[in-house]
């Protein structure tokens, strides 16, 4: 819907997660890692993020991201951050263990439980320079209608990826990603029009085609994120709009925000526009996929969202965390 407004707002003091419900949550990173640590992580993780994360700006990203994250799931399931139990998926994907929630890819099985009734939890995280990005979703209850009609039940994979809106892809790396249409739906690179354009000039046609780029691959690693192993034949296994979502009147957390669509209420949204997942071979079935922007662009970034499952996205909660040094949920 033209106009309509998003709002990054903080979170009540007590969240409800109800199932076809987007939770996204945003934070501001700094550029050297905080000391002392973030709240909420266990003394092995900052251990093993020091050994391993060598540049300060990597680590301080991956450190107040889990953070975040940590503090987020906590508040949902109710008990301390760093009891959270957080464990990794073959793939490499972090996933909640036991009652909490158990990560799987699109197409696997589930076979535990939410805790209290509820239907687990699904999330995923993404960070790019100075801004951090946590999405959190909750499959229908066991038992339940989730809409499928699939006989899939309610288990649900959800994927989010975040990136400097005027990141440079090559032209290289985007012709292994981008399908033939999806490529040729760029804007025109300026040496294609001019061959004696500067490639390196910083031009109005040139930045069309970085927007446009960092949309198409935003909204690519959200779909393969989302299924924690990839799918069958990579990135051109499926198709994305790679138009960026157009500019509307809005409210970010200090300034205005693209959104995509939607009627805004207390910093939600009800999605109405279609998704952005054009075409998908394979089992995974595109009717079952939800890939949404993330209204980012005050923020000079791009993001995009996608949920497998769960009976789709009805609604859509935009959060912001509070950066390191100020109260969070529960007075983190």
């Amino acid at each position: 819907m033209a106009g309509a407004v998003w709002c990054w707002v903080p979170p009540p003091p007590h969240l409800h997660l109800p199932p076809r419900t987007l939770h996204l949550w945003l934070t501001r990173l700094p550029p050297t890692p905080p000391s002392p640590p973030p709240p909420g992580l266990p003394p092995t993780e900052v251990a093993r993020a020091v050994s391993r994360l060598a540049h300060p700006a990597s680590r301080a990203a991956h450190l107040v991201t889990r953070s975040m994250l940590r503090g987020v799931l906590g508040a949902y399931l109710g008990v301390p951050p760093p009891t959270v139990p957080l464990g990794v998926a073959p793939g490499g994907k972090p996933v909640l263990l036991g009652e909490g929630g158990r990560g799987v890819g699109v197409g696997e099985g589930k076979d535990e439980g939410g805790a209290a009734g509820e239907g687990e939890l699904a999330f995923s995280v993404a960070h790019t320079t100075g801004l951090g990005l946590v999405a959190v979703a909750r499959g229908a209850p066991p038992g339940t209608d989730s809409g499928n009609n699939d006989g899939s039940g309610g288990g649900l994979a959800i994927g989010v990826d975040i990136e400097l809106a005027d990141r440079p892809i090559s032209d290289r790396l985007l012709r292994r990603v981008l399908t033939p249409a999806e490529w040729a739906t760029l804007p025109p690179s300026p040496a294609s029009t001019d061959p004696d354009a500067d490639p390196d000039a910083d031009t109005d046609a040139s930045r069309r085609r970085r927007r446009a780029a960092v949309a198409a691959w935003t909204r690519k690693e959200a779909v393969v994120k989302a299924t924690g192993r990839g799918i069958a034949g990579g990135m051109r296994a499926f198709e994305v709009a790679t138009a960026p979502s157009p500019p509307s009147k809005g409210v970010g957390t200090t300034s205005a925000d693209d959104d995509t669509g939607g009627e805004a209420e207390a910093g939600g949204l009800v999605p109405s526009t279609p998704s952005l997942l054009l075409s998908m071979a394979g089992q995974e079935g595109l009717a079952r996929w939800t890939l949404l922007d993330v209204p980012l662009a005050s923020h000079g970034a791009a993001g995009a969202v996608a949920v497998w499952g769960g009976g789709g996205v009805a609604d859509v909660r935009l959060f912001h965390w509070p950066p390191v040094g100020e109260p969070g949920v529960g007075g983190r």
